[in-house]
């Protein structure tokens, strides 16, 4: 399967406040939890969840749950080489 990512619609759909920085505030109403095994057990919530979604593009130990848009970009640009 091949994707195609339209960075401009990507940054206006999900950096909501367009500071560059990815966080679960812009993620809200984006990402929909509602589907994920962890929020339908209740185990986790909607927070927990995106908190999760973010830490999987963060890269190293420094974990803050915020994800800058030139390391967004750059796993994006990897998922595309892989899937060309």
């Amino acid at each position: 399967m091949k994707y195609h990512f339209d960075l401009d619609s990507i940054y206006i759909c999900i950096f909501r406040n367009h500071d560059g920085q990815l966080t679960v505030d812009d993620l809200r109403g984006v990402y929909i939890v509602k589907n994920h095994p962890k929020y339908m057990n209740g185990q986790w919530s909607e927070d927990d969840v995106l908190k999760h979604f973010l830490e999987c593009f963060e890269m190293g130990h420094h974990k803050d749950g915020i994800v800058s848009i030139i390391i967004f970009i750059f796993l994006l640009s990897k998922v595309s080489l892989y899937n060309n």
